[in-house]
């Protein structure tokens, strides 16, 4: 096999792939391709918007993670609330 890769092919130092590429081909394979491969620069406002969409999704992020802690404790704060609600009405009782 030749340069075109596998057994005996030759290793350039930019044919390893970083765990920032991995990231970035996750996001978006075809934004990779035309950076990694095709040597297509990103512009100003292809990068504004990746940056936009980081944002954006790691917004969704901690909404998921704060209705997965609400989905797992939600009974047990549904029970909290209820018992500060007998406790009051209870004082109210006992004020009034």
């Amino acid at each position: 096999m030749g340069a075109t890769g596998g057994i005996g092919a030759r290793k350039r130092p930019d044919d390893d792939v970083t765990a920032s590429e991995l990231g970035a081909f996750t996001y978006c394979a075809k934004a990779w391709h035309l950076a990694r491969v095709a040597g297509v620069p990103v512009t100003d406002g292809a990068a504004r918007s990746r940056d936009g969409g980081i944002i954006d999704h790691a917004r969704h992020g901690r909404s998921v993670r704060a209705g997965t802690w609400l989905g797992r404790h939600g009974r047990w704060a549904i029970v909290g609330l209820l018992v500060l609600a007998v406790v009051f009405g209870l004082l109210a009782v006992i004020a009034g």
